[in-house]
């Protein structure tokens, strides 16, 4: 195969010169230059194609040819590999442990060292002043001799007032130091936070007193005449509650009959002037605003005027159920709105009879009296600071 393949080139080679023998003069001699320049490397090429083609069949049949693997001589080597990494694994543990016993050996010596800094006076232990001293030095911060010991008494497992060798851990001294700071943060954040509160509540109470003074002095007279206006006060509401009065308890109990027979007059001439009821009412609001009246007579006042716009509400209630309720169970709840009503107004009259200010009425007493324009108590010590600040008439700071 070389041999014809140089016989080819050499063949090429010689009909490319008959051929340029051939071309006329005129044509361009470049081209046939360029011609002849490229023949020798086709030639070439042709030559050495074959012997790579012949390389790689030769490596081909010289390679080793694959067998089976046997059995027995995988599960030698196998052994082999797992004995060679046990081995490996041993010589590990044991390096790891020389380490270890290198660092614990380093770490005595700067145990050891930092103690001796520590233990000034030589006598293999430390005391407070030596521990404040050496700690501050270490940490280059000034260490309290109060904080130095907290932090010799939570290493102290001998109780001899001195740390020994043995009970010397510089990392157990800085984590004792740092639950002492701790503490003593927290201890100066609630102190802080009591004297927040303290100034909080001064503020309050002198907003409070500043209020007081800006307020006009209450009346606080409960005499003869004091009392007798403040339970007159309470007759608009009273005669009122009369009109509820039925047949049914006039003449089942003589003590109603009597009752009503006292009132007919005043209740005919509420009922006969026109408007006077309004009159009454209007007139009692504005009464209950004046501060340099009493303030039992203002209370009751407002009080009246409230105790009347609920019998007015029970009054529309009556009506809706007289729609539906058939004559003797419509009887019978009017009969308890008038005792009812009775017993509010009894229990008011006396209160005021006897110079106490009738507050126990629930949710209506506490109204009349937030209510009202307010004045300054004579005995300022007594008030509730909370109930100041809810009364809703603190002018904004």
């Amino acid at each position: 195969r070389p041999r014809a393949a140089g016989c080819a080139a050499s063949h090429i080679l010689a009909s490319h010169a008959r051929q340029r023998m051939a071309v006329p003069p005129t044509v361009d001699s470049s081209v046939s230059s360029a011609t002849l320049a490229a023949l020798p490397l086709a030639a070439a090429a042709l030559l050495v194609a074959p012997a790579d083609r012949r390389r790689r069949i030769l490596a081909r049949q010289q390679a080793p040819v694959r067998r089976a693997a046997d059995p027995q001589v995988v599960e030698f080597e196998t052994v082999n590999a797992v004995t060679e990494l046990e081995h490996q694994a041993l010589q590990l543990r044991a390096d790891i442990a020389a380490l270890e016993a290198v660092q614990a050996e380093q770490r005595l010596q700067e145990r050891q060292k930092i103690f001796a800094n520590f233990d000034a006076d030589s006598s293999g232990t430390v005391d407070v002043q030596e521990l404040q001293k050496g700690m501050s030095e270490l940490r280059k911060e000034r260490i309290s001799i109060r904080e130095a010991e907290h932090v010799l008494k939570a290493n102290d497992a001998s109780n001899t007032g001195v740390l020994e060798f043995d009970e010397f851990d510089i990392e157990r001294l800085e984590e004792a130091l740092q639950r002492v700071r701790e503490k003593d943060r927290a201890a100066e954040d609630q102190v802080r936070m009591f004297q927040r509160m303290e100034k909080e509540h001064a503020e309050v109470q002198k907003a409070i007193d500043n209020y007081l003074a800006s307020l006009p002095p209450a009346n606080e007279d409960v005499g003869l005449a004091t009392r007798l206006a403040s339970v007159l006060a309470y007759a608009l509401p009273m005669l009122e509650s009369f009109r509820y009065v039925n047949t049914v308890l006039a003449d089942g109990v003589p003590t109603v009959a009597a009752m009503v027979s006292v009132v007919a007059a005043p209740f005919a001439l509420l009922k006969s002037v026109p408007f006077l009821h309004l009159v009454f009412f209007i007139g009692m609001q504005l009464l209950a605003d004046k501060r340099e009246l009493p303030m039992m007579l203002r209370f009751s006042c407002r009080q009246a005027v409230l105790l009347d716009c609920v019998l007015g509400v029970v009054t529309i209630f009556l009506i809706l159920l007289g729609y539906t309720l058939p004559v003797p169970e419509l009887e019978t709840a009017q009969s308890i709105t008038v005792v009812a009503c009775w017993l509010v107004f009894a229990y008011c009259m006396v209160s005021t009879s006897l110079g106490i200010q009738p507050e126990g009425l629930p949710g209506l007493s506490a109204y009349a009296s937030r209510t009202m324009l307010p004045t300054r108590p004579a005995n300022t010590d007594s008030l509730d600071d909370n109930r100041m600040l809810d009364d809703n008439r603190m002018p904004s700071q």
